[in-house]
C-alpha cells in the first residue's frame, strides 16, 4: 500500500503531459459496505479518477477512528488496484470532513485535513500541508489538449446552514432554506482568490469538483443553492474571468442526473450553458423520490453509479460525451457538447447589452410526436376544449398569446388572471401531463393592441415568467422581453421551437382613416405603415442567431398572424418593412423545416407563401389556431394566402411529426362532436422543408 501512496504522490507532483481522454469521477462509498463498483470503473479504463466527497463514512470527533476508516478504504482491493494505475484527485464532503452537513464549526478539522491529506500521500512539504482545506488544482496535458481539474473545498470554511421555515413544498424536500446573509460563505475569502487565479491559467477543459450541487436550486437539502450570494458570486466570477470549458462534477445527493444552467450574456453568469454531473453514491442506492429540477435534463438515477467524462481531441471540434453508468459500467444517463459550445461568447461592448449575446437554447432529449398549441383563453369562462387537448395525447403544449385576459395596468389583478387559469382543471390537468412554454399577446401583456408604449412591462414580464415556471436561470429573466428558443429530441430528430414577443418593442400602429364597410373583404381599424419595428432590434439579432442553429423542423411561434395581407386587424401585415425583414432573414439564415404558428384571431386557417414571395427557397406554411374558449362570427376577409376554409369555432392546433415517413401534420381542431373534429388540416414532407443547393 506504500508503494501505492508514493505512485499517486508523484503524480500529483509531475502530473504526466499525456491528455486525458477519458475521466471516471463518483461520491459517496462506505467503507464498511461491498464496493464492487469499481471492476466497473476499472473495465471502463479512466486516465483519472476523481472522488468528490464522502469517499468514507467517518462521522467521529475521534481522529484515531477517521484515520482507521481511511486505512479501510484504501485497502478495499478493487480501488487499491485502480489507484495503483491512475491518478487520483480527490475533495472531501460532510462524513469524510467528519460529521454530518458541518461548516467551519467542526472543531476536528486541522486532524481531519492531516489524515485526508495523509490518505492521498502528499508530501509533508506541499503546499496542500499549509493551507487551510483541501482545495486543490491539477492540469493534465499539453497545450490544446489541457485538463485542469479543480478540487473545491465547500467545508472548511463553510457557514452554518439555515433551517426552512414550515413545510417543504413537493418535490423540494430537505431541512434547509436559504442563508441569505451576504457575509456568510462557502468557500472563505483565502479559497475565493485562490480560485480566481486557477480560472485564469490556461486549459481547454475545465472540471470544477465541488461535493455539493452547483446548479440545482429547488431541493432543500445541502447545494450551493443554500447559499445564494456565494451561488450568485461563483458563476459571476466564471463569467469574470471569462473562463472557458467548465463543468461542474458534484455528488452527496445518493442519486445521478444531469443539470445545466442556460447561458445568460450578462457579465454575471457563464454565457455558454454550465453543465453539472452529479455522481452519487458509488455504494448506496436510495429509492425513488419526486424531485423537482426545473434545470435537469433527462432523468435521475438512485442506484450505485459512477459518472464518466470522454474526450474526443481528434475531431476537428472536440466532443464531450457526459454519462453515468451502473455497477455494471452501462451507462443511464448521457449528454453530448462540443468544446467550442463552452466557449464565452465575444464580448460585445456596453452599447449591445447582455440580450444580445449568442444564446444556447435549452435541449431536452426527449423526441416530439406531437406538439398542441393554442391562444385566446378566458380564464374566467369554461374550456371544454382542455378535454380535446388532452385526449390528443400532446408532447408539448404551446400557449402562443392571450392566455388570460388580463387588461389591465394592477399586477395583481394580472396575477389572479393566471391565478384564475391555473385552477381550470383541464389546464391543470394539462400542465400535469406535458410541459407548456409560452409567448404573450395584448390581452396577458396588458391591454388590447399595447406594444412598447405600455409603461408596466418589466413588470408584466415578471408576473407571466413566475406563472409559467420560468428557471430563474433562464435569460428570460435578465432580457427585455419575453422571446425563448427551445431544442428538443437527438440532432436527427432536433425539433426547435422559437416564440417571438410582439408585444414589447412593437411601435404604435398606424389608424385607418375610415372603417371598410362591413362584409367589403378587408375589415379592420388599422393602416399599413412603413416605418417602427415589431420585434426590436435585439430580438431581430437574437433570431437570426436561433434560425442557424442545426434543427429538422423548426416551429416559430408568433402571437400575431405573419403571412395574411386580406384583413387590417393586427397582424404582420401592417409593417410591410418588418414582415419582409423576417422573410429576409429566413432566406439569409437558408433555415430549414421553418412552419409557423400563430394566435390571436379567434378562428383558425391555413396559410401558405410561395417562394416567389418570400425568398425562402421553399414554401411557408402557417398554421393559425384561436380561440382555445373563445370563437367568432363568420367574417367576408379576402386572404390571398388561404388554403381552404376558416374554422370558426374554439379550437386548438396540432403539429403531428412522423419520423419514420418524414411527414408533419398540421391541423386546427375544434371540438369534438361524435367522433368526429371540425377541422382544417395539411401534411407536408419534411424533405421539402429546405432551401434549394447553391
Amino acid at each position: 500500500m506504500l508503494s501505492a501512496l508514493f505512485l499517486v504522490a508523484a503524480l500529483q507532483a509531475d502530473p504526466s503531459p499525456t491528455a486525458l481522454t477519458r475521466i471516471a469521477f463518483g461520491s459517496c462509498a462506505r467503507e464498511d459496505r461491498p464496493q464492487p463498483i469499481w471492476e466497473a470503473i476499472a473495465a471502463y479504463g479512466p486516465g483519472a479518477l476523481v472522488l468528490l466527497g464522502d469517499n468514507i463514512y467517518g462521522d467521529t470527533d475521534d481522529a484515531v477512528v477517521l484515520r482507521a476508516k481511511w486505512a479501510r478504504f484504501a485497502a478495499v482491493p478493487g480501488f487499491a488496484a485502480l489507484r495503483a494505475r491512475v491518478p487520483l484527485l480527490a475533495t472531501w464532503d460532510d462524513h469524510d470532513y467528519g460529521r454530518n452537513d458541518a461548516g467551519a464549526e467542526f472543531p476536528l478539522r486541522a486532524e481531519s485535513q492531516a489524515a485526508f491529506l495523509d490518505f492521498l500521500g502528499v508530501p509533508q512539504e506541499g503546499p496542500r500541508r499549509a493551507r487551510a482545506g483541501v482545495y486543490h488544482a491539477e492540469t493534465f496535458g499539453e497545450a490544446g489538449r489541457r485538463v485542469q481539474v479543480i478540487l473545491l473545498d465547500t467545508r472548511s470554511h463553510r457557514a452554518p446552514l439555515v433551517r426552512r421555515e414550515g413545510p417543504a413544498p413537493e418535490g423540494a424536500a430537505g431541512p434547509y432554506g436559504a442563508n441569505l446573509d451576504p457575509d456568510a460563505t462557502v468557500l472563505g475569502e483565502e479559497q475565493w482568490r485562490w480560485l480566481a487565479e486557477r480560472l485564469r491559467e490556461p486549459a481547454e477543459v475545465r472540471l470544477l469538483a465541488t461535493s455539493i450541487q452547483l446548479v440545482s436550486e429547488e431541493h432543500g437539502w445541502e447545494a450551493w443553492a443554500r447559499f445564494p450570494h456565494e451561488r450568485a458570486r461563483l458563476l459571476a466570477l466564471l463569467a469574470e474571468t471569462r473562463a472557458n470549458g467548465v463543468i461542474a462534477l458534484s455528488g452527496d445527493r445518493h442519486s445521478a442526473e444531469v443539470s445545466v444552467l442556460r447561458p445568460v450574456n450578462d457579465g454575471r453568469h457563464p454565457s455558454y450553458p454550465l453543465f453539472d454531473v452529479t455522481a452519487s453514491s458509488l455504494n448506496q442506492g436510495r429509492g425513488w423520490t419526486f424531485e423537482h429540477n426545473s434545470h435537469r435534463l433527462g432523468d435521475l438515477w438512485f442506484d450505485e453509479n459512477f459518472g464518466t467524462l470522454d474526450i474526443d481531441w481528434d475531431a476537428d471540434d472536440p466532443k464531450l460525451t457526459l454519462a453515468l453508468r451502473d455497477v455494471q459500467g452501462r451507462v443511464v444517463l448521457s449528454e453530448s457538447v462540443l468544446l467550442s459550445e463552452l466557449s464565452p461568447v465575444p464580448d460585445l461592448g456596453p452599447e449591445i447589452g447582455p440580450e444580445i449575446g449568442p444564446e444556447v437554447a435549452p435541449v431536452h432529449t426527449a423526441r416530439l410526436e406531437r406538439i398542441a398549441f393554442g391562444s385566446c383563453n378566458q380564464q374566467s369562462q369554461p374550456t371544454p376544449l382542455w378535454d380535446d387537448v388532452l385526449a390528443a395525447d400532446p408532447d408539448l403544449f404551446l400557449f402562443l398569446g392571450d392566455n388570460v385576459y388580463g387588461d389591465t395596468e394592477d399586477m395583481d389583478v394580472l396575477r389572479r388572471a393566471y391565478a384564475d387559469l391555473s385552477a381550470q382543471p383541464g389546464y391543470a390537468a394539462l400542465r400535469a401531463k406535458a410541459p407548456v412554454l409560452a409567448t404573450w399577446d395584448d390581452h396577458d401583456y396588458a391591454t388590447n393592441d399595447a406594444g412598447n408604449e405600455y409603461p408596466w412591462k418589466r413588470e408584466s414580464q415578471r408576473v407571466f415568467l413566475e406563472a409559467f415556471d420560468e428557471p430563474r436561470a433562464s435569460p428570460r429573466w435578465s432580457r427585455e422581453g419575453v422571446y425563448g428558443s427551445w431544442l428538443f429530441g437527438p440532432p436527427t430528430e432536433r425539433v426547435q421551437v422559437i416564440l417571438l414577443d410582439l408585444r414589447t418593442h412593437r411601435d404604435p400602429w398606424g389608424r385607418a382613416t375610415e372603417r371598410a364597410p362591413r362584409g367589403a373583404g378587408r375589415p379592420g381599424d388599422y393602416a399599413p405603415v412603413e416605418d417602427g419595428t415589431i420585434l426590436g432590434d435585439a430580438q431581430w439579432r437574437w433570431l437570426e442567431e436561433q434560425l442557424r442553429v442545426p434543427a429538422r423542423l423548426r416551429l416559430v411561434g408568433s402571437s400575431l398572424q405573419c403571412l395574411p395581407t386580406g384583413h387590417v386587424w393586427e397582424c404582420w401585415a401592417l409593417r410591410p418593412r418588418e414582415r419582409q425583414r423576417l422573410f429576409d432573414v429566413l432566406a439569409r439564415t437558408r433555415a430549414n423545416g421553418v412552419v409557423l404558428l400563430s394566435g390571436d384571431t379567434h378562428w383558425a386557417e391555413l396559410l401558405r407563401a410561395e417562394p416567389r414571395e418570400t425568398g425562402l427557397g421553399y414554401p411557408l406554411v402557417e398554421l393559425t389556431s384561436s380561440g382555445l374558449n373563445q370563437g367568432w362570427e363568420w367574417t367576408n376577409i379576402e386572404n390571398p394566402e388561404r388554403v381552404g376554409v376558416p374554422l370558426w369555432t374554439p379550437n386548438f392546433g396540432l403539429v403531428t411529426i412522423d419520423w419514420e415517413r418524414g411527414e408533419v401534420r398540421l391541423e386546427a381542431r375544434g371540438a369534438v362532436v361524435g367522433d368526429t373534429y371540425p377541422r382544417v388540416v395539411t401534411t407536408l414532407a419534411l424533405d421539402s422543408l429546405h432551401p434549394p443547393a447553391r
